[in-house]
This record gives C-alpha cells, structure tokens and sequence, in this order.
C-alpha cells in the first residue's frame, strides 16, 4: 500500500513539475520564434518602403540586375503580370521568386511566410510583400528567411533535448518529493503497527485472567445463579470468545506487517476442510442458511497451512452468511487449474456492494456498512486477515459485486499436491 502511494504521489508530482516546465519551454520557443518573424517583417517592411521610394517619380521603370543588393529580391510586375519589367537580383532563386509572384495578388504590406522549393530542389523559405508603384506596375520584394528557419528548427531541436532532460530530472524530483511527503505517513502508520502489536500483546494476558474468571465462577456458582445473572455471564463469555478473537488477528496482522507470519505446511483434503466448515455453518444457522460445495475431487489433496486456509474459508462462508438474503443459496465452487493452481468461489445473493466500495473492502477496520458493526460482529478485519492469508501462500483474492444482485470472492492458491 505504502509503494502503491509512493509511487502515485512521485507520478503526481513528476507530472506536474514536467508540465510547468513545458509550459516554460514552449513559450520560450514561440517567444523566440515571434521575435524572430517580427524581426523579418519589420525588414521586408523597410525593404519594401525604400523600393518605392526608389521607384517614384520615374516614368519609365527600368531595373538592372546588379542595381540591387542579393539580400532580398525585388519584382516590378506589369499590370497585367504577364511581363516582368525587372528582376533583381540576377539568379535562379530570384527566377523562382519571380514565377512565384506571378500568381499572387497585390497588395500585401504586411510581410508574408511561404515556402518555395529552389532551383536545385531544396526548400527555400521566404517572406515577401507588396504594393503598387503606379497604375501600371506593382512591386513585389522578398527575402530568404531560410537561416532565420534553420535558427528556429535549431531552437527547436536545443529545446527538444532540454524537454527530455527536464523529464528525467521531474522524475528525481517527483520521487525525492514523494519520499520527502510519505516520511511523516509511514512514521504514523509504523507507530500504528507498533501499537497495535503491543496492545494486542498486552491485551491477551488479562483477557485470559478474564475467561478464566468466568469458567470457574460458571462451575462454581451455577445452580446458585438467577437467569438473569446466567444471561449475563453468557454475554459476558461471548463477549471475551470476540476479544479473543480480535486480539489473535490484530496478532497476526502485526506479523504480517513485522514479516514473522509463518507457515506450517501440511498435505491435507480441501474438500474435506470445506464440507466440515459448510455443516459447521449449516447447524449454526439451523437450515436458515442454503449452503451448496461444488467439489470436482472428492480428496482434492492440497499441501498449505491448514489453520490458514479453515481461516480464509471461514472469513468467505461467514461474510456470505451475515450478509446474505434469509433463505438464499450461497455456494462454494472449487476447481483445478494448470500449475498447480486451485480455485474457488465463494457466491451469495446478498444486498451486493456499491462499486465505489469494493477497492477498500481489504483495508483493516474497513466495514461497507459501519452501522452494521456490532450486529454483523466482527471488527472489519475478516477480509484483512483473507488478504494476508492469501499472500502468505503466494495467492490472489479478487471480488466481484452487483448491488441487489449478490457478490463472489474468488481465490486462486498455487497449493495443489503434486501426486506422482
């Protein structure tokens, strides 16, 4: 339970760290990217204003090649676009430039991205604008951004790997925090454990004085006792049987958590241990309870601890009687797997429980109908004590529920006897 949380808690925070810190990343690229956009617009812009500067006032529009700095290109269209009155400068990638504009309208004094494919197949980025000279010829100038983009996709790939770095250090980060917040959780829950041990050592000694006070005030004061006292003592007794109980399975739930939960193996019948328990529980409610053993061997020999397993049966068969409709079936259905696996299922058609429950339904104390404690008996440590059962013989416990229809427990314990 306590790795589950660690490791819940480590996801948790390493999520959220990694997700600030890509929020961070990412407005930093496009941070830099719109800076570095503006930037060219701002220069296609200027460009633009000087070429019509440079432009005005002429009659007659002639534009050499060489007249023109190579940092950018500039494009005088007819007002048709069918002729080209200049070109500069001279080049394939400004013949590219110039089919490209073309095509396009005017007028355009905002910059604009477009990838072009040059001359020998690669791909040129440009940003261009537009506007018009005179009625008769329109200005288009342009410029390879094409660094600016390598710049962006080499900003792009620095912070790729700045991403994958600050992954890994959210997960040591995620994980020191989880263990840094699971300190105080685990020195509580230890505390806990350790009072619980020593309480429920502690407990035994005057219990048994107890019990044994009983018995012989019982044996020695019997026929001198009214009904009412003879009702009382018996309550008395049946109270100290629950204490006793109690005690041993907090007992045994301290040495589970201690890691000393030994266990004694035997070869013994399974279908005999649950017959015996199934008439057990037959005679306790006097023909109440419909009790069915589906049992494929009638041997069905198992090689486990004896006292354990009667104990995890007798957890299953008592919660699908206390909670079980009055005169309804419950049955015990027991099967061979392969590897040594045996199964069984434990049905009622009781009141169900509600889904959100079942996930909590193996934690200590844990009852679904906390009302219910003192006439159900019991202190919510039956399926605790099934759970821990279960794992001492390297097993599984799982449980399905239908409100108002029933509820199975299902076992599987890898016990069968190899028989040669």
């Amino acid at each position: 339970m306590l790795n589950h949380l660690r490791r819940k808690l480590t996801w948790n925070y390493s999520t959220w760290f990694f997700i600030t810190l890509l929020i961070v990343l990412a407005v930093l690229f496009l941070l830099v990217k719109s800076m570095l956009f503006e930037t060219a617009n701002e220069d296609i812009q200027d460009i633009l204003h000087y070429e019509l500067e440079k432009y005005k006032g002429q009659d007659a529009i002639e534009v050499k090649p060489e007249a023109s700095p190579s940092l950018y290109f500039s494009v005088v269209l007819s007002k048709s676009a069918h002729s080209i009155r200049g070109v500069q400068p001279a080049g394939k990638d400004a013949q590219t430039f110039s089919k490209f504009v073309r095509k396009q309208p005017c007028c355009r004094s905002e910059g604009k991205l477009k990838n072009l494919k040059g001359h020998f197949g690669d791909e040129m980025h440009i940003i261009y604008a537009s506007a018009r000279i005179d009625k008769n010829s329109t200005l288009f100038v342009g410029k390879n951004i094409s660094s600016i983009h390598e710049k962006i996709e080499h900003w792009f790939f620095s912070l790729s790997l700045i991403g994958l770095a600050a992954l890994m250090i959210s997960v040591i980060m995620g994980d020191r925090l989880a263990r840094k917040a699971m300190k105080p959780i685990i020195q509580n829950i230890e505390g806990q454990k350790k009072f619980i041990a020593d309480a429920s050592h502690e407990l035994r000694t005057p219990i048994s004085i107890f019990s044994a006070s009983l018995e012989v005030l019982e044996n020695e004061e019997r026929d001198k006792l009214s009904p009412f006292s003879q009702e009382t003592l018996n309550e008395l007794k049946d109270e100290v049987r629950q204490m006793n109980g109690l005690v041993a399975n907090l007992l045994m739930l301290a040495q589970e958590d201690a890691g000393q939960l030994k266990m004694n193996k035997e070869s013994f019948s399974f279908a005999e241990l649950a017959g015996q328990l199934v008439h057990q529980y037959e005679r306790l409610y006097e023909g109440k309870r419909q009790i069915a053993l589906h049992v494929p061997d009638d041997k069905m020999l198992v090689e486990a601890d004896r006292v354990r397993i009667k104990e995890l049966l007798h957890v299953l068969l008592d919660n699908a009687c206390k909670y079980s409709v009055l005169g309804s079936s419950i049955s015990i259905t027991v099967q061979k797997e392969e590897g040594r696996i045996l199964s069984f299922t434990v049905e009622d058609k009781g009141a169900g429980i509600p889904a959100e429950e079942i996930p909590y339904l193996f934690d200590r104390f844990y009852r679904v109908e906390k009302g219910r404690s003192r006439q159900a008996g019991g202190a919510g440590l039956g399926l605790s004590i099934a759970k821990a059962i279960t794992d001492l013989h390297d097993g599984t416990i799982k449980v399905s529920s239908w409100p108002g229809e029933g509820t199975i427990f299902s076992v599987r314990l890898p016990i069968l006897a190899n028989i040669l």
